[in-house]
Formats: structure tokens, C-alpha cells, sequence
């Protein structure tokens, strides 16, 4: 849509507020993109008291082209976004479409009664509608489900109605309050119980398929809680973790394509299932390196744990990969780009890329035994350990453009797949001028002025942001204890490690930050994913070394 036909909207939007004593109240952009002028910008990981996606068929996608309010979106199968409002009456006007593909057909729900039914919009077409909508309860009910096909979209929201007289919660999420430390020291702590509890919420989670689909749309997300349920069914002895687990890998690698690549989402059908065309558009689309680095990791971590027959086909789907496609996007300095990319190949070092790969080629030299993985994963590593400040901030190279700068240490949505990298090539490197520099780096990232001790809050945990950082943030307690176990010394070490463990073996704390927390409300949006992170970190306090196949 021109960016006049906007105004008129606009325009009109303030004529009808005007004309019956009403105002604009809201005005929402969906989607991971800019915000267009005017609205607030809601992604699928936004979770606040007064609105929020509640269900977890969402997602989101920037396609980076056109106008700002439509370059970007969210998506899923059936989900509620709820609103909290004085009760009365309400228009709505709501944009829909893609600028790459046709969606729906799907209805509009609201209050539970379908106000608009077999919505479609085709390739670059946006739809506008307005509706009306009476409120009770103090909370606006608005629903999009999939009838047909496989997912809505929803550009934007505009919410016209009278003022409003007082702001309403819609929900009463666990507490954002980082506990003290005498509350903190008053609990026990038990990992190995609540290691066992964060596999029984993950299995209890699983798809039809054996995948997580229900709840995680993309590989990435995944592949943590598998990577918990390896460790379980090692620590357990419990063959039902690791059987699925083995379900959901063979699913995965039948998803593999032509390329030796995999698409970042998780498909419907497998690869011999899909029409040439679909194939064809899958390898042009997004096949980034960043997202399969995490989930084409636990083939090499799985595999000695298998039998002979998945074991040989999860190595060869793993060496295929690392050999037919991800090397193609190894630079000179050893960085990784991310890969294809909504439609682009990356050319510029990224580092979450840089992380992950480095784990997966780390994880395959391990199982394959051969160095040239482990070089491969050495360059990545040192390309990050490179890029650190003396202050403890590392270093972000942005994935699509030739931009770096300096970010928090608390930013925990990258930087945790940093780790990932580091660690695994600490594990296993002979390069002892390499483990001299991740001692050193690590000692600014731990210890230094903005570092990981210096930016707790109450001197225990790191104040939670939103749930996608938050459940990144419960993997980090793996780097204190591998930094210790790698001989680093730090004031304070010890009783921020112990500190860690209980915040996240214990429910009431750990929920906060979305471990073991329902993945249909807001908190727990990331919650299949946070419950792998916090299970790793669960992991390594109960049998140090076996998420790095280094005991």
C-alpha cells in the first residue's frame, strides 16, 4: 500500500474518532522490523501486562522491502491477542498480507465470534479492514486462526474507542523480581531433580511427529531441549529421552535438501514429500547458518548415543552439510556469514553464525575424529574471542551488514551462542595459545567493570528482559562453571555459580525467566526453548563436561 493511501487512512482513522467522541487508543505495528511512525512495535516475544499474543502459534517475519508498517508481520496457526480495555464498544481496523506470499484463507475472531471469516491476501497484496468490537471483562479478545492453509499474517492494529478511564492487566505472569540473596540462600538446591523435571516437561511437550511444532516454529528452538534430553537420558539411564530425541532428529534429517542445507523453519512434509518447486523455493529462501548451527549440532552430539544405523546416517547428514554447504560462507579471518538468507547470501562475519558453527564443527570433529572440522571450529572461536572488550562486553558483527558494536554483556539473546562456539573448541582444542586466550577473555567477561558478575541484580541473577533473552539467560550459568572447571578464578565465583543453580532448579524462580513456564502464555513463550537452556545448565552442575562430549 502507497504511503498516500496511508494517509488517507490515517486521516480517516481521526475523522471517525473525532466524529463520535472516541480516540485513537492504540496503534500497533506487528513484526521484528523498524516501527512505522506512530505505533508501538510488538514482536512475538513482547509480553506485557496490558497486551500480549496469548496461545503459541505465533511467529514473525521481516521481508526488509516496502513500506515500514507492512515490510514486516506476525504469523502463526491460532492464536489471541489480548488487550486490556475499559469495557464498551471499539473499532479495530486491522492490515493483513506479505510482501513474498499468499496467506489464508483464516478468520478474525473476536470475543470468541468470527467477525471476519476466509480472509486471503496474495503475494505483495495488503488488506485494511475495520470492525467493531464490544468489550466485557476489561480485556479485548482477538483471535486469528488458520482454516485452510497454514498460517495468518497481521501487519498492524488500530484500536478507536471512548477514553479511557483506567489501565487494565490482563495477566498475572510470575514475578519480574529478582530474589535476595538471603532468599536466594534459603532454598535448597537439587539439579539433578530439576534436570529429571525439565525433561518430563519437555517430553510432555512434543508434537505428533516427535518435534516440538506445537509450540517452536523453527529448527533453532528446538534443538536445546533435545540437547537436555540427551543428557537426561544419559544421566537417568532412560531410554524413552533419548528415543525421542532420535524421533525428532530422524525428522529432521529427512528434511535435509539437495544442497546438503537445511531451511531454518520446520516443514510440514518431509523433502521427498514436497514438490520440485517447493524444494527450489526452500534452498532460495532462508537456509542461515546461525539457526541450523544449534539444531545440525545435536546429529554429532546424538550419534554416540544411537544405534549403528542412525549413527552412520546422522554423521553423514552432518559431514554432508558442513562439507557441501556451510563451508561456502567460511571467510578469511575464520568468521562465518549467516549463510542464505531471506533470498541473499550473507558475505559479512556474523556472530551468532560464528558460534554455533563453531559448536557443530567442534561437536563433528569429536564423533568423525577428523582435525579439519576442528580448525574450522578454532578459526570461528578465535574470530570471537578477537572481538571482546577488556570491560567484558564482547563485540556483535551484524549479520546482514558490515557493522559492529559494542553490546551488554546481559544480551543474552547473542551472545549465549557465543559460548556455545568458545566452549566446545575450549573442550577439545590442543591450541594451548588458544585456551590461554579464552582464559583471558573470559576472566574480562566474568569479571570485568560490565561483565557477567558486575551486572547481576542483588547480586544473584541477571534482571529478566523479555522472554527471548530471558530464556537464553538460562544457559549462562554453563559459563561460570566452565570457565572455573577451565581453571579461571574470579572474586566471587563460587557463590554466583551456587547462586545460579538454585535460581534455576527451583521452580518458583526459574519460571521467571521461562524454564518449565506454560508456553502458551506470554512468559512462557520461549518456554520449550528455555527449559533446554536451563536444562544444559542443570546438566553441567550434575555431571560437568558431558553437554561438551568432554568428560
Amino acid at each position: 500500500m502507497g504511503r498516500h493511501r496511508w494517509l488517507v487512512l490515517q486521516v480517516v482513522l481521526a475523522m471517525t474518532a473525532a466524529q463520535l467522541g472516541a480516540e485513537v487508543l492504540y496503534r500497533f505495528d506487528f513484526g521484528p522490523g523498524p516501527a512505522s511512525p506512530g505505533y508501538t512495535k510488538v514482536t512475538a516475544a513482547t509480553a506485557t501486562p496490558y497486551y500480549a499474543w496469548i496461545g503459541a502459534r505465533v511467529s514473525e517475519r521481516d521481508r526488509g522491502k516496502g513500506e515500514t508498517l507492512t515490510r514486516d508481520f506476525i504469523h502463526g496457526q491460532d492464536a489471541e491477542f489480548r488487550l486490556g480495555l475499559d469495557d464498551g464498544d471499539y473499532t479495530l481496523t486491522l492490515t493483513f498480507g506479505d510482501p513474498d506470499f499468499p496467506h489464508g484463507p483464516f478468520d478474525v475472531l473476536v470475543g470468541g465470534r468470527v467477525v471476519l471469516a476466509d480472509v486471503q491476501t496474495g503475494k505483495n497484496e495488503f488488506k485494511t479492514e475495520s470492525i467493531q468490537a464490544s468489550v466485557t471483562g476489561q480485556a479485548l479478545s482477538l483471535r486469528l486462526r488458520a482454516t485452510k492453509a497454514p498460517n495468518w499474517t497481521l501487519c498492524a492494529l488500530v484500536v478507536e474507542g471512548p477514553p479511557q478511564r483506567a489501565k487494565h492487566a490482563i495477566l498475572a505472569g510470575p514475578s519480574r523480581v529478582v530474589p535476595s540473596p538471603a532468599e536466594i540462600d534459603a532454598r535448597t538446591a537439587d539439579p539433578r531433580r530439576a534436570l529429571r523435571e525439565c525433561c518430563e516437561f519437555l517430553m510432555q511437550h512434543r508434537g505428533p511427529r516427535g518435534v516440538f511444532e506445537d509450540y517452536v516454529h523453527e529448527w533453532y528452538r528446538m534443538s536445546y531441549g533435545l540437547r537436555t534430553l540427551l543428557a537426561g537420558s544419559v544421566i537417568f539411564d532412560q531410554p524413552r529421552y533419548r528415543e525421542a530425541v532420535e524421533r525428532a532428529l530422524d525428522e529432521f534429517v529427512a528434511q535435509q535438501l539437495p544442497n546438503g542445507a537445511w531451511s531454518s523453519g520446520i516443514q510440514a512434509k518431509r523433502t521427498s514429500e514436497q514438490p520440485p518447486e517447493t524444494i527450489m523455493g526452500l534452498m532460495a529462501g532462508t537456509t542461515n547458518l546461525a539457526d541450523i548451527g544449534s539444531i545440525v549440532s545435536c546429529l554429532s552430539i546424538a550419534a554416540p548415543r544411537v544405534d549403528a544405523e542412525r549413527r552412520k546416517r546422522y554423521i553423514a547428514a552432518a559431514q554432508r552439510y558442513a562439507d557441501e554447504y556451510a563451508v561456502r560462507f567460511i571467510l578469511p579471518s575464520g568468521a562465518f556469514t549467516n549463510g542464505r538468507w531471506q533470498g541473499q547470501d550473507m558475505t559479512v562475519p556474523y556472530s551468532v553464525a560464528c558460534g554455533t558453527q563453531a559448536m557443530n564443527f567442534a561437536a563433528l570433529s569429536v564423533v568423525t575424529g577428523q582435525e579439519k572440522y576442528l580448525h574450522v571450529a578454532e578459526g570461528a572461536a578465535r574470530f570471537l574471542l578477537d572481538h571482546w572488550q577488556p570491560d567484558g562486553r564482547p563485540i556483535h558483527c551484524h549479520h546482514a551488514k558490515d557493522v559492529q558494536r559494542v553490546t551488554a554483556a546481559t544480551n543474552f539473546g547473542d551472545i549465549f551462542y557465543y559460548h556455545e562456539g568458545i566452549l566446545w573448541v575450549a573442550h577439545h582444542t590442543r591450541d594451548q595459545g588458544l585456551l590461554k586466550q579464552v582464559r583471558r577473555v573470559y576472566g574480562w567477561h566474568i569479571a570485568g567493570e560490565k561483565g557477567l558478575l558486575a551486572e547481576r541484580e542483588n547480586g544473584v541473577w541477571w534482571p529478566p528482559r523479555d522472554p527471548w533473552t530471558n530464556s537464553k539467560a538460562a544457559g549462562m550459568p554453563c559459563v561460570l562453571m566452565a570457565y572455573q572447571r577451565l581453571g579461571g578464578t574470579a572474586p566471587g565465583l563460587d557463590e554466583a555459580i551456587r547462586r545460579c543453580i538454585t535460581f534455576v532448579a527451583n521452580p518458583e524462580y526459574r519460571q521467571r525467566i521461562g524454564v518449565t513456564a506454560d508456553p502458551l502464555m506470554p512468559w512462557g513463550r520461549f518456554g520449550v526453548a528455555a527449559t533446554g537452556f536451563g536444562g544444559l545448565t542443570l546438566a553441567e552442575a550434575v555431571r560437568p563436561g558431558l553437554i561438551y562430549m568432554a568428560e
